[in-house]
Protein backbone atom coordinates (compact mmCIF):
# COMPACT_ATOMS: atom_id res chain seq x y z
CA UNK A 1 0.00 0.00 0.00
CA UNK A 2 2.68 2.58 1.06
CA UNK A 3 4.85 1.54 -1.96
CA UNK A 4 1.80 2.39 -4.69
CA UNK A 5 0.69 5.68 -2.33
CA UNK A 6 4.51 7.00 -2.81
CA UNK A 7 4.22 6.00 -7.06
CA UNK A 8 1.22 7.68 -6.81
CA UNK A 9 2.98 10.91 -4.88
CA UNK A 10 5.85 10.49 -7.17
CA UNK A 11 3.81 10.68 -10.78
CA UNK A 12 1.63 14.02 -8.77
CA UNK A 13 4.99 15.86 -8.00
CA UNK A 14 6.15 15.34 -11.82
CA UNK A 15 3.01 16.49 -13.06
CA UNK A 16 3.10 19.41 -11.19
CA UNK A 17 6.76 20.11 -11.70
CA UNK A 18 5.32 19.79 -15.61
CA UNK A 19 2.62 22.07 -14.53
CA UNK A 20 5.08 24.88 -13.53
CA UNK A 21 7.33 24.71 -16.24
CA UNK A 22 4.85 25.19 -18.91
CA UNK A 23 2.62 27.75 -16.95
CA UNK A 24 5.78 30.02 -16.99
CA UNK A 25 6.56 29.19 -20.84
CA UNK A 26 2.72 30.40 -21.75
CA UNK A 27 3.04 33.38 -19.51
CA UNK A 28 6.68 34.27 -21.31
CA UNK A 29 4.84 33.14 -24.50
CA UNK A 30 1.97 35.65 -23.44
CA UNK A 31 4.50 38.35 -23.48
CA UNK A 32 6.14 37.76 -26.67
CA UNK A 33 2.80 37.65 -28.28
CA UNK A 34 1.39 40.82 -26.88
CA UNK A 35 5.31 42.07 -27.74
CA UNK A 36 4.31 41.32 -31.57
CA UNK A 37 0.86 42.36 -31.42
CA UNK A 38 1.93 46.06 -30.35
CA UNK A 39 4.35 45.83 -33.37
CA UNK A 40 2.23 44.29 -35.45
CA UNK A 41 4.03 41.60 -36.05
CA UNK A 42 1.42 39.01 -38.11
CA UNK A 43 4.29 36.72 -38.70
CA UNK A 44 5.47 36.13 -35.02
CA UNK A 45 1.89 36.28 -33.65
CA UNK A 46 0.95 33.20 -36.11
CA UNK A 47 4.27 31.15 -34.60
CA UNK A 48 3.35 32.38 -31.33
CA UNK A 49 -0.23 31.20 -31.47
CA UNK A 50 0.69 27.65 -32.85
CA UNK A 51 2.73 27.72 -29.70
CA UNK A 52 -0.10 29.10 -27.23
CA UNK A 53 -2.26 26.33 -28.67
CA UNK A 54 0.48 23.47 -27.89
CA UNK A 55 0.74 24.86 -24.38
CA UNK A 56 -2.96 25.03 -23.58
CA UNK A 57 -3.17 21.33 -24.95
CA UNK A 58 0.09 19.92 -23.03
CA UNK A 59 -2.47 21.66 -20.10
CA UNK A 60 -5.40 19.54 -20.55
CA UNK A 61 -3.52 16.56 -20.68
CA UNK A 62 -1.58 17.38 -17.65
CA UNK A 63 -5.27 18.27 -16.14
CA UNK A 64 -6.52 14.99 -16.93
CA UNK A 65 -3.44 13.08 -16.09
CA UNK A 66 -3.67 14.65 -12.46
CA UNK A 67 -7.51 13.68 -12.34
CA UNK A 68 -6.18 9.92 -12.70
CA UNK A 69 -3.85 10.20 -10.12
CA UNK A 70 -6.32 11.72 -8.14
CA UNK A 71 -8.70 8.90 -8.86
CA UNK A 72 -6.04 5.96 -8.30
CA UNK A 73 -4.72 7.65 -5.36
CA UNK A 74 -8.66 7.44 -3.67
CA UNK A 75 -9.18 4.37 -5.26
CA UNK A 76 -6.09 3.08 -3.16
CA UNK A 77 -7.25 4.72 0.32
CA UNK A 78 -10.75 3.32 -0.13
CA UNK A 79 -9.09 -0.29 -0.82
CA UNK A 80 -6.70 0.61 2.09
CA UNK A 81 -9.58 1.57 4.53
CA UNK A 82 -11.55 -1.48 3.27
CA UNK A 83 -9.25 -4.17 4.04
CA UNK A 84 -7.86 -2.17 7.39
CA UNK A 85 -4.56 -1.56 5.76
CA UNK A 86 -5.28 2.58 5.72
CA UNK A 87 -2.70 3.10 8.89
CA UNK A 88 0.00 2.13 10.63
CA UNK A 89 -1.69 2.95 14.41
CA UNK A 90 -3.05 0.73 15.76
CA UNK A 91 -6.95 1.35 16.51
CA UNK A 92 -8.81 2.00 19.72
CA UNK A 93 -11.64 -0.20 20.64
CA UNK A 94 -14.24 1.63 22.19
CA UNK A 95 -15.51 0.19 25.76
CA UNK A 96 -18.96 -0.54 25.04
Amino acid sequence: MKDKIKELESRANAVEESVVWWESKLSKTLDEYESATEKDDKEKMDELTLEIKTLLRRAEMEKMEMAKIESEINQACAEAAFNGNFSNSPRKKSDG
